[in-house]
């Protein structure tokens, strides 16, 4: 039983320090903001994380293993083009009805990353490493499917749209309206036309 507290608490202050490293920045975020935030006392909270980067490292990694599995998932499906496998792993990230927690993770990693790319060395490859280093999501691809040229030298270029939708939101979305479902989904049809038959 302990066990479970302890994970139940370890994931309050993964929240805690999200929303507030989310709402104030990396580095205007105390630990004392995110003890405040996730009701424990600060002593605890260094308890489970010895510093600010180690909450970091430890919110992007949880991220990125639900990623890992997400892509898993999608990819043991049978009969699924690689445009629905993208469409099914990427949609609930760039769904605008939920501040999906991925996304928020990846802003904050692109935004620290830019003034500090030591803080996030590796983090953001773990998000990109599931769907096209180790390009999961094209196992099993149709006989039919035919993949752009670019898109075979340059796999990222699958999911680089989505990633700078989710930027592009963080940094203009009360500005500029962007549907990022309807982007990507835009983005996707000139990738794979559907066949003129």
């Amino acid at each position: 039983m302990a066990g479970k507290k302890s994970e139940i608490k370890k994931q309050i202050i993964l929240r805690a320090a999200l929303d507030a490293f989310s709402e104030k920045g990396f580095a205007d975020t105390r630990m004392d903001d995110i003890a405040a935030r996730a009701r424990v006392a600060k002593g605890t909270l260094y308890l489970y994380f010895p510093s600010k980067e180690a909450l970091l490292s430890a919110i992007a990694n949880h991220e990125a293993a639900q990623l890992h599995a997400a892509v898993e998932a999608v990819a043991a499906e049978p009969g699924l083009t690689l445009r629905d496998k993208l469409e099914k792993v990427l949609t609930p990230i760039l769904d605008e009805r939920s501040e999906d927690p991925t996304a928020r993770v990846l802003r904050l990693l692109w935004s620290e990353g830019l003034r500090r790319p030591e803080l996030v060395s590796g983090l953001l490859e773990r998000f990109v490493e599931p769907m096209i280093i180790k390009g999961e999501l094209f196992r099993g691809l149709q006989s039919d499917e035919k993949l752009p040229e670019a898109v075979q030298r340059y796999p990222m270029l699958l999911i680089t749209p989505a990633i700078h939708g989710i930027l592009w939101k963080g940094i203009y979305g009360k500005a500029i309206t962007l549907d990022l479902k309807e982007f990507y989904g835009a983005y996707l049809d000139m990738i794979f036309p559907p066949s003129k038959s």
